[in-house]
């Protein structure tokens, strides 16, 4: 048996036996499964965008200023909305940021604890079925 002839055996068999798609494919999978939630999310929160925009009025209403003359009361209404609109605005986007962060946060915990729960299974099964053995008898 030649060189490549070996490798190609040696790869077929680490694709097709069970070990080698429970240990190396299946996590390589859950990986890319939680890759692909954490950029659905990223895309759904859009964080970086929020903090952008984080002060903008809230569904761009404002208010603008009186063109003509010194109208205290006009520029105190127009400020006071300005400053609600964006106060609004803040708190809301401030509220998905918090959101989004904690989403993520316990999506990565969730995926932690999935890909230990799932790499020490079989160690659990072997070790459960002595226990289990031992509590029946």
């Amino acid at each position: 048996m030649n060189t490549t002839t070996r490798q190609t055996a040696e790869f077929s068999f680490k694709r097709t036996s069970f070990l080698g798609w429970y240990f190396l494919d299946r996590p390589k999978e859950i990986v890319g499964t939680y890759a692909a939630y954490t950029r659905a999310f990223g895309e759904m929160f859009a964080i970086v965008f929020l903090l952008k925009t984080l002060f903008s009025p809230w569904k761009s209403i404002r208010d603008n200023y009186p063109d003509k003359g010194f109208n205290l009361t006009a520029i105190l209404e127009t400020w006071s909305m300005n400053v609600t609109t964006r106060s609004i605005g803040a708190a809301i986007r401030l509220a998905t940021i918090l959101a989004g962060i904690i989403l993520q946060i316990a999506l990565c915990t969730l995926f932690i604890a999935y890909l230990i729960a799932w790499l020490l299974f079989p160690l659990l099964l072997v070790c459960g079925i002595p226990l289990f053995l031992y509590l029946i008898v």
